[in-house]
């Protein structure tokens, strides 16, 4: 049993850097540092922008701090794309995403469009992609074999001077934990004045695309936290980080399905009157309002509008996609993410959870929510189709994106190439009444293992 600090007993400090409002979702309303906090182990001082300092709700014993916009260095800056581009190969992700930012997400060729609608389209790419060139003109740059020499002197202009703000360079801390979605300048910055400062820096990986996906580290945290076992392996093989020091403690948010988990086993799915099929979107253009429509029309014609629910749920932050403007349905019903100005995510509610749980088959494209639903055990099928659209379709993703291989090692895993396929699975489960479905997939995320913040309190007090 953890021993309890009394008032005059020393305790640990943590600065912690907020530099995207989803963290607040996985960080305060998960209550993840109310756990930190109650434990009388640390002392703890969030520092945020302004912008999301003012969506953070206080809720715990830590202090609420103000950080000033920072411009990225110029080292960082130049490292960052240098490392995207050259050290490219380790991950299918980044060629995938160079190729994305250079032309664009859209195919030119648009057998759908007439000729001033296609004109048009074109217009719109060579746009898409001059501003991608432009924005990422570092990128281009360093294609060039030779600049990359510059890597070495990069790095030594990146400890030239502390860029952390005094409040927290001067204020004492025993460790620097900074919460990431990908690998940024201003990380690259932070973690590099960590470092001058003699001071430890923990990165917690906020999802498990963010290590294959987000250019490679320049600068090496003491530690970082992330889902699972196969975001080890991605550490180690993409980024160099000794197994030793990359820690498969989980998602914060995640832990809450250890209790739903319980729930879902009563077979709370059976209570409904008729099945349910729950579609989810994809963040990147995919023709799946397309795919929707075909497979609803489908499953009315079966059922009929009266004997089954169906529902679509966009990803919370699509990006624009070809066929954004079809009318879906009538029947079908369309999730409505309210606000998403706090979070920039939607509220893991009771709303959130009941649409997991009480789903009956969930399909979609490889997502997040894909992969929370089948924690959940609910009988899931992997969205895999093309379109003639889209440089992104969910199963370019699939075969492009590196975390998402790991689904490939899920056997239990059902992935359709066609809608009649998706189809044809969706008839399965329904005739034979599967309400529940264990997945293997310890090696990508673990609900056996203790609570994040169980093993965060405890690596923390052990290594300080």
């Amino acid at each position: 049993m953890r021993m309890v600090k009394f008032k005059g007993e020393k305790r640990i400090r943590l600065a912690v850097i907020m530099l995207n409002r989803q963290y607040i979702r996985s960080w305060i309303d998960s209550g993840l540092l109310s756990a930190l906090s109650e434990s009388r182990e640390f002392e703890i001082e969030i520092f945020a922008p302004q912008e999301i300092y003012s969506q953070i709700q206080p809720c715990g014993d830590f202090v609420l701090s103000v950080i000033p916009k920072i411009t990225p260095s110029r080292a960082a800056t130049h490292l960052v794309a240098l490392n995207w581009v050259s050290k490219r190969s380790r991950s299918k992700s980044f060629g995938f995403s160079l190729k994305r930012t250079f032309l664009s997400d859209y195919m030119f060729s648009q057998p759908q469009l007439d000729r001033r609608e296609w004109i048009r389209h074109v217009v719109k790419c060579i746009k898409i992609i001059l501003f991608g060139c432009l924005k990422k003109r570092l990128t281009i740059f360093y294609f060039f074999p030779p600049f990359r020499k510059m890597e070495y002197v990069l790095k030594q202009r990146l400890f030239g001077k502390s860029l952390l703000p005094p409040s927290i360079s001067q204020g004492r801390f025993n460790w620097l934990i900074i919460p990431c979605h990908g690998i940024d300048e201003l990380m690259t910055d932070y973690i590099a004045s960590a470092k001058l400062e003699q001071l430890k820096v923990m990165v917690a990986i906020d999802n498990w695309d963010n290590l294959t996906s987000k250019s490679v580290f320049a600068v090496e945290p003491d530690c970082v936290t992330v889902m699972g076992a196969k975001c080890v392996k991605h550490a180690f093989e993409i980024h160099g980080i000794d197994a030793s020091k990359v820690l498969a403690f989980g998602l914060p948010r995640f832990d809450v399905y250890r209790e739903l988990k319980q729930g879902v086993t009563k077979n709370l799915s059976s209570r409904r009157s008729k099945p349910r099929v729950l579609y989810a979107g994809l963040s990147v253009p995919h023709a799946e309002r397309t795919v929707v429509n075909l497979l609803a029309k489908k499953l009315f014609k079966k059922y009929g509008i009266d004997g089954i629910e169906i529902e679509y749920r966009p990803h919370p932050i699509p990006l624009p996609r070809l066929d954004g403007g079809l009318v879906l349905n009538p029947h079908v019903k369309i999730s409505n993410h309210l606000s998403l100005e706090r979070t920039m995510m939607p509220n893991m509610d009771n709303e959130y959870v009941k649409a997991l749980i009480e789903s009956t088959v969930v399909i979609g494209a490889p997502t997040t929510f894909i992969l929370e639903a089948m924690l959940l055990g609910r009988p899931c099928i992997l969205d895999n189709t093309n379109d003639r659209m889209h440089r992104t379709t969910a199963g370019l993703a699939m075969d492009s994106y590196t975390h998402l291989q790991d689904l490939k090692d899920i056997k239990e895993l059902k992935s359709a190439d066609s809608v009649e396929e998706i189809y044809d699975y969706v008839l399965g489960i329904l005739d034979s009444k599967i309400e529940y479905f264990n997945y293997e997939m310890s090696d990508l995320y673990s609900l056996e293992n203790p609570t994040y913040d169980l093993q965060l309190i405890e690596y923390l007090v052990s290594h300080s």
